[in-house]
């Protein structure tokens, strides 16, 4: 346990602007042979692309009062050390030949697309503290903490001149050298997962004090380990507002139709968990679901919406409803989002390539007491999005809170995070395809959310 963390218990109850997810993609081919450097002007597929007065490009939020929440599914980050998990295939021996060569590298292309990502928020602009930045920081996909701690080494953004000098201050804790712009704590446990594949959470210790950590466990019929899901209690050092803040990655798809009971049953557990008395009703729920957002799981049983008037009844203001509302939803349906993870299917005994299925399997969800600016709310919908919701007298006031201030949610999916080559053209470039090193970066998307404070 780190010394960051005040508590720790396992719970035994029954819980910009593109987005993208990442699980189901299938052995991808690619003439690029590694990963090539991003440029950070031109290069991503923004929507309505343009610059500091388009408050759906980073570049509006520049000199704003913004932080940064992203999740990212790190595609097997495992280390090059044999483990009490099952890790075979990644090791110097393994199917995947994971020295520290191809590790390394793993690390560069993962910290570069954090520092992307840091980039194009504005970090570099203003003063050290006010400035845009990534505060929270869900991963998933990771064998262990010190793999994440090699992360955040390698992260050339630690350091405004990109000189790798970053140094650990603490357990878990990382400061640039230069300016010390902020710090992160990383919060990881060990997952019962047979892979040894985890979740983890890294924040920014100067926004952000940690109070709780919990972690729900996901009972599967048959006793089948799966990761538990990380529940932290945070309190925002600007607001003093408690969150609880999940990190999730539920059970996959492997077993076809038969699977869905299994992230019903994860989304009832986290659902139980965010109605304990004792738990935050400030609430940022980010993870790989391995579910779209229209699936039962997330709409029924967590009761997670892409629709305002479900989510907020009479202006946002308190009701029974306990909805939450479902940030990659609301993009997916509109139309602004494609998805986060692509696939193609396959059809047993034809030879014919099948067309190319998108899923949006990473996600934000929040509460409505994060959304609801009446209740010094932080999260405000794009005015792109307004026009398309249904317009009761209770919507159209909510509509002129909501355009005063717009936020981006989005997939990160630059040129250079995708594959130039068919049959799998902008698919993400992964680190494998089959067992061929394309020197990607994962087979997800990540996505991203920016909160007023």
């Amino acid at each position: 346990m780190h010394k960051f963390c005040l508590s720790f218990s396992r719970f035994t109850g029954a819980l910009g602007l593109i987005a993208v997810v990442s699980g189901m993609a299938v052995g991808c081919k690619s003439t690029q042979s590694s990963a090539s450097s991003p440029s950070l002007e031109g290069s991503s597929h923004w929507i309505q692309s343009g610059g500091a007065n388009n408050p759906h490009d980073f570049k509006y939020y520049a000199s704003k009062n913004y932080e940064g929440v992203l999740f990212y599914n790190l595609e097997n980050l495992f280390d090059t050390i044999d483990g009490p998990n099952d890790d075979t295939e990644f090791l110097p021996s393994g199917d995947y030949q994971w020295g520290s060569t191809r590790y390394n590298q793993k690390l560069n292309n993962m910290a570069t697309v954090l520092d992307s990502i840091q980039n194009r928020m504005g970090y570099g602009l203003g003063s050290a503290l006010n400035r845009p930045h990534l505060t929270l920081m869900g991963f998933v996909e990771l064998e262990n903490q010190s793999v994440l701690d090699d992360l955040f080494r390698t992260w050339k953004s630690m350091d405004e001149a990109g000189n790798k000098n970053a140094v650990q201050t603490g357990v878990g804790v990382y400061r640039t050298e230069k300016k010390a712009a902020f710090d992160y704590t990383v919060v990881h446990r060990e997952s019962p997962d047979k892979r040894g594949i985890d979740v983890a959470l890294a924040y920014d210790s100067l926004a952000w004090s940690l109070i709780r950590v919990d972690m729900i466990p996901v009972p599967i019929p048959g006793n089948f380990p799966t990761r538990d899901i990380m529940a932290a209690h945070l309190i925002h050092r600007g607001t003093q507002d408690t969150f609880l803040v999940a990190v999730n990655h539920w059970p996959s798809r492997r077993g076809g139709s038969e699977s869905a009971e299994n992230r019903a049953i994860a989304a009832r557990s986290l659902r139980a968990y965010c109605n304990r008395p004792f738990v935050p009703k400030r609430i940022i729920i980010m993870g790989d679901f391995n579910d779209d957002p229209s699936d039962v799981s997330l709409t029924k049983e967590l009761g997670a919406s892409g629709y305002l008037d479900e989510v907020a009844p009479r202006a946002l203001k308190l009701s029974n409803s306990e909805m939450l509302f479902n940030l990659s939803k609301t993009y997916r349906d509109s139309g602004w989002i494609q998805g986060s993870l692509a696939y193609r299917p396959f059809v047993k005994g034809s030879k014919e390539l099948q067309p190319v299925q998108w899923n949006q399997f990473d996600q934000i969800i929040i509460s409505k007491q994060v959304l609801s600016s009446s209740m010094k709310g932080h999260a405000f919908i794009p005015t792109m999005l307004i026009s398309e919701l249904k317009k009761t007298e209770a919507m159209k006031k909510l509509s002129a809170q909501l355009l005063a201030k717009p936020v981006a949610f989005g997939v990160y999916s630059p040129n250079w995070m995708r594959q130039h080559e068919d049959p799998y053209m902008d698919f993400p470039l992964r680190t494998f395809g089959g067992k061929k090193f394309l020197n990607g970066y994962s087979d997800h998307f990540p996505v991203y959310l920016l909160l007023n404070f």
